[in-house]
Formats: C-alpha cells, sequence, structure tokens
C-alpha cells in the first residue's frame, strides 16, 4: 500500500488552444516555446523575424519565470471575441513554514491591506504638501472559495513591460505597455505554504470578461499528493 505524505503539485484545466511550457527542463521549454510560435504563425511562412522574436520574448519571459521560482508556464492562442487573446499563466510554490497568523493566506491578506493603506496615506500627505500624488496601480483583492480551497485574488491594472507573465508586479517596469495582472494563492492543504497562480494579458479594456475567465480556470484547481 502507497503512503500518501503532502502535496507536490496543483493542476488547472486549460482550454486546449493554450499551450504548456514547462520550467524545469531548458530543452523541453525551447522545443514547447518553438512549437508554440509554429502554431501563433503557421501559414505566415514570410515573416521569419517576427517569429524569432516572439520566440525571444517568450523565451525571456519563461526563463524570468524560472528565475522566480516558477513550477511551469502556459500560454494562450486562442481568441475571444474575435480578437486574439494573448495571455499567459505561470503557476509557483512557495514552501512558507509556519504562519505568523492563523494561517498563511490570511498572513498575505493582511500584508496586502497593509500596503493599500500605506500608498494611501502617502497619497494624502503628498496633497497635504501640495506635491504630485504618487502614481500607483490600480489594485482589487478578493476572497473566494474554490474546490481545491479558499482563494485570495488581487487584480492589478498598471503598465508593464519585459515581466509580463512571470507573476512579477509588471507596473515596475519601465514600458507603458498596458497590462492586466490577475494573481492567486491557494494555501496547500498540510499547511506549508501557497502556491500560486499567476495570469497576464494585455487585453485591460475587457477586464471583465478576462478575469472571469481567470476566475473560471481556478475554479478547476485540484491538488496532487506526494506518495512514497
Amino acid at each position: 500500500m502507497t503512503a500518501t505524505t503532502g502535496y507536490r503539485d496543483l493542476r488547472v484545466v486549460l482550454p486546449r488552444e493554450w499551450w504548456f511550457i514547462p520550467l524545469d527542463d531548458a530543452v523541453r521549454r525551447d522545443a514547447a516555446i518553438a512549437g508554440i510560435v509554429d502554431q501563433q504563425y503557421a501559414g505566415f511562412d514570410d515573416q521569419p523575424l517576427a517569429k524569432e522574436a516572439a520566440r525571444k520574448e517568450i523565451g525571456a519571459n519563461a526563463r524570468r519565470a524560472t528565475e522566480l521560482g516558477g513550477r511551469r508556464m502556459a500560454y494562450s492562442l486562442m481568441s475571444l471575441a474575435g480578437l486574439p487573446f494573448t495571455a499567459t499563466m505561470t503557476m509557483y510554490w512557495h514552501e512558507l513554514g509556519s504562519p505568523y497568523g492563523a494561517d498563511h493566506l490570511a498572513d498575505l491578506y493582511v500584508s496586502f491591506l497593509r500596503e493599500l493603506d500605506e500608498e494611501a496615506e502617502d497619497a494624502e500627505a503628498a496633497l497635504a504638501d501640495g506635491r504630485p500624488v504618487p502614481q500607483v496601480p490600480e489594485v482589487g483583492l478578493a476572497r473566494s472559495e474554490v474546490a481545491a480551497g479558499p482563494v485570495l485574488r488581487r487584480v492589478t491594472e498598471a503598465t508593464g513591460g519585459d515581466d509580463i507573465g512571470t507573476g512579477l508586479p509588471a507596473y515596475e517596469a519601465a514600458a507603458t505597455v498596458p497590462v492586466l495582472l490577475a494573481e492567486y494563492w491557494v494555501p496547500i492543504p498540510d499547511g506549508s505554504g501557497l502556491a500560486q497562480l499567476s495570469f497576464s494579458t494585455g487585453l485591460v479594456t475587457w477586464r471583465d470578461q478576462v478575469v472571469e475567465f481567470f476566475d473560471a480556470v481556478v475554479g478547476t484547481a485540484s491538488w496532487v499528493q506526494r506518495e512514497d
């Protein structure tokens, strides 16, 4: 009989137009990226420079996600209302030890609320002093429950650049590309930490529809148990 000793992964169901990129093996990663670009530019063999630029961009994001501890990425080639729905998903696994408060999700929620309070205080102080108000991204927090457990969602609407899709706060980049970043955290059932799913897309004007889709994907999440 096999003994179960914890959890090793969080899986979600994505439409078939999403392509997974493994981040634990450079050869498999580069092969997956090449397949994505070939599919994206199918029928456009006269655009080798665009294909090479796409390979470099996706590759840079994948390597950056690996550096940040990402386990895998997924890249969208689907359409939304007839328009290309370019988006990425990155999954992170955070081993955190013992929480400070009730649990890790509560700790994270409190830290985000504290950040928002500090930003509001900075804005009030700037207005009182007659200084320019610091520009900060638009952030929305929400809590919910899915089959995999409680979820904390943070949606950030701002600008970003090369860090799109890696789970980074893209507004720290100097570029002015519109970015919608939706991040979800789910507690690992054994209490050891949090799994994080980070989605990003440039379809900022479709915020409600895009976030609804991301919510639905997270709703399919299920745990994979470790067996010894």
